[in-house]
């Protein structure tokens, strides 16, 4: 059995900074957000915020600028503050003692999720970190799923899915994984049909027993 984990919202407590990293650099531009830009960059790479945001905003720079200038803020925030969800240590503690192999699929930049881990002294507990940045692939396609199942030469009966985004879930679900929910503040939105549509829903990871292995 292969365990998948999102990182922000599931690992790490950081959707609620993340959340609204686009409206405090839009804000600091001088430039009102739209309603909602939240919701519409959650399932988006800090790539695909960057362009949606010189797209689509009166801002004299580059969409690659834009996304250097984002980085820089959130580069201090997983380096220096972000900390565990509450159940998470336990959760990666009590699998790899079972002895299954765990990765992360993210859509965070990888540097920023391997600073974070370092800190957090969390590295050694995973074996692979995929992230839109790595695979030039967004993590809100399908096809994120599919190139880690046909990596391992896994069916998705043999992965378990830990995730808070609804859409990766639905996702997952096509592929056969097995999907355990996690309930985030950030996204308690969704948190109705979060619970409908995975095989597990969790307020926390404590709570995780090992369902699936």
């Amino acid at each position: 059995m292969l365990a998948i984990f999102d990182v922000d919202g599931v690992i790490l407590d950081s959707m609620g900074y993340c959340n609204n990293i686009s409206e405090r650099y839009l804000l600091k531009n001088n430039i009102t957000p739209e309603k909602n830009l939240s919701d519409k960059m959650f399932s988006m790479s800090f790539k695909q915020g960057s362009e949606y945001v010189a797209k689509n905003y009166p801002i004299d720079k580059s969409a690659e600028t834009i996304k250097i200038e984002i980085l820089e803020g959130l580069k201090d925030f997983y380096f220096n503050e972000v900390g565990l969800k509450d159940g998470a240590l336990g959760t990666l503690k009590f699998l790899k003692n079972k002895n299954i192999e765990i990765i992360v699929a993210t859509s965070t930049d990888k540097f920023l999720i391997e600073g974070a881990f370092n800190r957090l002294q969390i590295t050694d507990y995973f074996t692979k970190i995929y992230s839109p940045d790595t695979l030039k692939i967004p993590k809100s396609s399908i096809e994120f799923l599919k190139t880690i199942l046909k990596d391992y030469k896994i069916n998705g009966e043999d992965a378990i899915l830990f995730e808070d985004g609804l859409y990766s879930v639905i996702n997952a679900k096509k592929l056969m994984i097995n999907t355990v929910g996690i309930y985030d503040e950030a996204s308690k939105k969704n948190r109705e049909k979060l619970k409908r549509e995975a095989d597990l829903y969790l307020d926390s990871l404590k709570d995780y027993r090992g369902e699936f292995l």
